[in-house]
């Protein structure tokens, strides 16, 4: 159905933005404990890689949280 992919794309949109308001947050508050030893490039991407692993495996147990208890 092409509504629910629409929505489907939207959701993961607003997921990505998340994220990348996350990585910044998260930048800004530890601005004063951390140096950027490379490229403020490179330091976002890898931010932001970490935070998208941290999101999926969030989703994921909670997915595996539901399907158990559904059982």
């Amino acid at each position: 159905n092409d509504d629910m992919e629409i929505e489907d794309d939207q959701q993961d949109l607003q997921n990505a933005e998340d994220i990348v308001q996350d990585v910044f947050i998260k930048m800004w508050q530890n601005q004063d404990s951390k140096a950027i030893s490379t490229s403020l490039k490179a330091y976002l991407f890898q931010c932001t890689i970490h935070q998208s692993l941290s999101y999926i495996k969030k989703i994921r147990n909670v997915i595996l949280y539901t399907s158990k208890g559904q059982r």
